[in-house]
């Protein structure tokens, strides 16, 4: 700080170009080692003031203060800031657009600028609920749950957030899991007693995609009488509603149904419910397009039974006013679809006497439900039993049910 040549010391602050230049005459000697405690503190003091104009706002001379004052006026007119200001639309023309513009050159020159406005707060939205979790449950009752985000818009510049909760659950697979079994296409499976009004039959089933062919859940009864025929056709986005009796199909009732409706890979559920005078069909717990009358007597009904799919198409479960798949004691209220017995062997046909003629008839045993060739017990055996189908040694066997 000390220059030989003229005994000044200079401290200069770059921010506002101010420069002190202070005489101290104090470098008279060849160096500075017999500087007095006070000269040093000067300097000291010096270096501070130097630094806390350095890190200080420039002082704005009278003259810019009065160009600023001029450049907020042409804001405030329409005149559109080039400094980041906020400003009007540009409806400033002619002279006093010149004239704007050359105050606007003076203000960048006196350090002028704007913080540009703040954006405004956005509130956030609620997006789309995902799909519905798999159910807790098989069946008994569970719950499923699903969720969204505030991301619809999410919430930004001090915005608020969503209201309401982000998630959502429903009760799921409330069947009771007593009547709930495995079962597959093609087997009749039959009802538990006779067929009322209040009965509920329902079906799981596994859909690939829509190349699926047609599929369908039927309420039969004996000698080929189909009392429902609900058969979904997902090629033609249609579901054919129909009976069949003497041993012709009926007119058909054609409720329209998306092929959209079925989820690749997803369980879904057909659900048929016996009403007075006609049935509610609904699949995955909503309702179809159309009901059905009941064209037959109802008491005609024996049996459920699935059919159809292909290409990875699958019924799983059948579930509802259907006999229990289990056997209980000895059997002798059994009325499951098991027709093998327990080395494997076809059952018998009840209403058949070849290859082995019997006496153990529907009609001999009215209450045993002898229906087609199932496992029954209508005599105390130790448990269900049929004859055997694949010849007469051994005449008859148990049956494996669980």
């Amino acid at each position: 700080v000390c220059s030989y040549a003229d005994n000044k010391a200079v401290v200069s602050t770059q921010s506002t170009g101010i420069i002190f230049i202070v005489s101290l005459e104090v470098c008279s000697y060849a160096d500075n080692s017999n500087w007095t405690p006070n000269m040093k503190f000067l300097l000291l003091l010096l270096v501070v003031l130097a630094t806390v104009l350095a890190s200080s706002p420039p002082v704005m001379s009278k003259k810019c203060k009065k160009t600023v004052k001029n450049y907020n006026k042409c804001l405030k007119d329409g005149f559109e800031s080039s400094l980041g200001c906020d400003s009007g639309d540009g409806t400033v023309k002619g002279k006093t657009l010149k004239k704007c513009k050359a105050t606007e050159k003076k203000a960048k020159k006196c350090g002028h600028t704007c913080v540009p406005p703040p954006p405004p707060p956005v509130d956030g939205g609620w997006g789309e609920f995902s799909s519905w979790s798999t159910c807790s449950s098989e069946c008994g009752g569970g719950t499923q749950t699903r969720t969204r985000s505030c991301d619809n818009p999410a919430p930004a510049n001090g915005g608020s957030n969503c209201e309401g909760s982000d998630s959502e659950s429903q009760e799921c697979n409330t069947d009771d899991c007593g009547t709930k079994f495995e079962a597959e296409g093609g087997v009749k499976y039959p009802l538990d007693g006779s067929l009322k009004v209040g009965d509920v039959i329902t079906a799981w089933g596994i859909y690939k995609d829509d190349t699926t062919s047609k599929f369908s859940v039927n309420i039969v009864g004996d000698n080929g009488i189909f009392l429902l025929h609900v058969d979904f056709r997902p090629w033609a986005d249609t579901i054919v509603l129909n009976n069949k009796a003497n041993g012709y199909w009926q007119s058909e009732v054609r409720p329209a149904f998306s092929r959209s409706t079925f989820v690749s890979g997803d369980t879904f559920k057909v659900t048929i419910e016996v009403l007075e005078g006609e049935y509610k069909i609904s699949f995955n717990g909503e309702e179809i397009g159309a009901r059905f009358p009941q064209r037959d007597n109802i008491a005609l009904a024996t049996a459920a039974v699935l059919h159809g799919g292909s290409n990875g198409f699958q019924w799983t479960h059948l579930g509802g006013s259907l006999a229990k798949q289990c056997q209980e004691s000895n059997g002798a209220n059994y009325r499951g679809a098991v027709a093998v017995t327990v080395s494997g062997r076809k059952c018998q046909s009840r209403n058949s006497q070849s290859p082995n003629e019997h006496s153990r008839t529907p009609a001999n045993y009215p209450i045993s439900g002898l229906v087609d060739n199932y496992c029954r017990n209508p005599d105390g055996e130790v448990g269900a039993w049929c004859y055997n189908d694949e010849g007469k040694d051994p005449r008859w066997e148990l049956c494996d049910i669980p």
